[in-house]
């Protein structure tokens, strides 16, 4: 029951960070869409000279410089909500575990591997793949975040539990 537990710990936020991608993600393509220059929308005559192709790489240069922003302001966010999320799991359930065997840190990478995975399909099918890059950036700091504040941890605590029979080794007859 213990090990269910520490298990449904990672898998239900690395699950929802992977859907807070996701919706940021739907969103940016949605927005990429609208930002794109389509067809040629007429003629750009200014005192008889034609700046069409001035004017539609004007437009091209400002809707690329809009969606970075946007996509920049989509990650910060991400970034930020994943920290605190990790951080809060990681003060609560990571710090004070006991018996970790390496089954457990196997199992969790595997879980924060595939729901990035999966995210990151789920995002390049939803968009049709047009927004890949973004999939793969918002979904990162999930991966990033689970990683530092989940699985480190527990490896560390591994480590310090198998060196503590160590710690008892006999000198000269006398246990120290």
């Amino acid at each position: 029951m213990d090990k269910l537990k520490r298990h449904l710990t990672l898998l239900i936020p690395v699950a929802l960070m992977c859907l807070w991608a996701l919706g940021y993600v739907y969103e940016y393509a949605g927005v990429a869409k609208e930002l794109s220059i389509g067809e040629d929308s007429g003629r750009v005559i200014i005192d008889g000279s034609d700046f069409t192709d001035i004017s539609q790489l004007v437009a091209t240069i400002v809707g690329g410089g809009i969606k970075l922003i946007i996509l920049g302001t989509y990650f910060v966010i991400t970034v930020i909500v994943n920290l605190v999320v990790f951080l809060v799991i990681y003060l609560v359930s990571t710090r004070k575990r006991t018996g970790i065997s390496r089954e457990d840190i196997t199992l969790a990478r595997k879980i924060i591997w595939i729901g990035a995975g999966a995210a990151v399909f789920i995002g390049a099918v939803m968009t049709r793949f047009t927004a890949l890059p973004a999939s793969l950036l918002l979904t990162a700091p999930c991966v990033l975040f689970a990683g530092i504040f989940y699985t480190l941890p527990l490896k560390e605590q591994l480590r310090r539990e198998s060196s503590e029979p160590m710690a008892s080794v006999q000198v000269s007859g006398k246990e120290q």
